[in-house]
């Protein structure tokens, strides 16, 4: 069945995925051959949880494709740099990162500056009910929670996250969520909040620096991600044993849910894990003064959870297809979680393009376009998830030699391999509580 009109394409999620999807479809697609409109849970872009995303090199170049990548660099902090330290304070390894493809952005602000690219009437604030088969299965209706009308679409892409709709729906088997066996405080540090601007000695230069730091403690580890502009996010993780102990410590019962807590319990438990992280003059624990509101959405925490990617992330009879962290939600090891879901949009909205120009049908749409763009993603899905899920390892306190992984370009076998030759010219031997982050 051909077109008549424009197709209409509804898109549920207006994260990195689903805005880039808009974006490069806006890009791609012959003039005048779909109407994208977008679907969206929050009011904002400053309601969505979470506070930065690491920007990777194949995200960035998918952005430039569709003359999106300023979104990223506008109000985002180039990496140069990247820094493993081991628990004695000494630094292991040192990558090299290409700065004009390597970007760290707040969240807010990216989806922000990514939104202001598309075109596409952005309807946010309702919760997606149910998606239903319409006119015999070739569209779909999309009703709300709430009772706004429903809308049709001759194709749904859900890129509506962990969460997503769609998978819950049409894949409730896979719909599981596994947890990994650990946690970690994020928080977003601002020098401008400093009490009397009375500064932690070199926060300035590192927060408006390209340089991303692992450092490992006895028990926990940290990560700093400069953001520029004086601004710097820190994650503390640990595993849950240790999570059930420091709470303790504190006085609160082991599964004290972290949105029950006050903001002076937060700060005190930041303190603990902090502490047991070594950095130069105890810079990770004086940053915490600098957080203002210990209850904000700046500060939260994250049990860390992935689900495996979806074998045939479309459904067998809808015009339906997933992407992102709907048909594949990644740990936080290597930092693939936003930019995989830009590079799987930006993908998805060119060969949905060139079907469009080569005047494709409807009918096709599964052969043609969905099934080609399983088959075209599946094998990267599959490899980056084994290497998000080989790096737990060094969370839970493994040697450097057993699980170290160093970037999702590098396997975990030659990452290991590098290290283990970079302590032999140093002359010494990794030992089994010498690790890495």
């Amino acid at each position: 069945m051909r077109l008549d009109s424009k197709m209409q394409v509804g898109i549920l999620g207006a994260g990195p995925a689903g805005l880039t999807a808009a974006v490069a479809l806006q890009r791609y697609a012959p003039p005048g051959s779909v109407d994208i409109t977008v679907l969206d849970r929050y009011n904002s872009s400053a309601d969505y949880p979470g506070v930065e995303y690491g920007i990777q090199a194949r995200a960035m170049r998918a952005l430039h494709r569709v003359r999106a990548d300023d979104a990223a660099r506008r109000r985002g902090n180039p990496v140069d740099r990247i820094e493993f330290y081991n628990r004695n304070g000494h630094r292991q390894l040192a990558l090299r990162v290409d700065p004009r493809w390597s970007i760290g952005v707040l969240r807010r602000e990216f989806l922000t500056d990514l939104a202001s690219l598309s075109a596409a009437p952005l309807l946010r604030g309702h919760d997606v009910n149910a998606i239903v088969a319409a006119d015999g299965g070739r569209r779909v209706d999309v009703t709300f929670a709430d009772g706004q009308p429903a809308r049709r679409f001759d194709l749904l892409v859900a890129a509506d996250g962990v969460q997503s709709v769609a998978r819950r729906q049409f894949f409730p088997a896979d719909a599981v969520t596994h947890d990994r066996g650990f946690s970690a405080i994020y928080l977003l540090v601002d020098e401008t909040k400093a009490p009397d601007g009375n500064m932690p000695p070199g926060f300035s230069s590192i927060a408006n620096g390209g340089t991303i730091r692992f450092m490992r403690g006895s028990f926990a580890t940290a990560v700093w991600f400069p953001a520029g502009n004086g601004r710097l996010t820190l994650a503390l993780g640990f595993d849950h044993a240790t999570r059930a102990h420091i709470w303790v410590s504190q006085g609160l019962p082991p599964d004290a849910a972290w949105q029950n807590l006050s903001g002076v319990q937060r700060r005190s438990l930041a303190r603990r894990i902090a502490a047991d992280v070594p950095g130069p003059g105890g810079l990770v624990v004086q940053a915490l003064d600098l957080v203002e509101d210990w209850v904000s959405p700046d500060v939260y925490l994250w049990s860390m959870r992935d689900s495996d990617p979806l074998a045939q992330p479309y459904t067998a009879g809808l015009p339906v297809v997933l992407l992102g962290d709907a048909a594949h939600a990644f740990l936080p090891t290597i930092g693939m979680g936003a930019s995989l879901a830009i590079e799987d949009a930006e993908i998805f909205s060119r060969i949905l393009a060139r079907h469009l120009a080569g005047g494709g049908t409807l009918d096709e749409l599964h052969t043609k376009v969905l099934q080609r763009f399983g088959d075209h993603r599946r094998g990267v899905w599959l490899d980056l998830m084994t290497r998000a899920r080989d790096a737990v390892t060094n969370w839970r306190h493994e040697t450097v030699e057993q699980g170290f992984v160093l970037s999702p370009f590098v396997p975990t076998r030659v990452g290991s391999a590098l290290v283990r030759g970079y302590e032999q010219v140093r002359g010494r031997t990794l030992t089994p509580t010498d690790h890495a982050a």
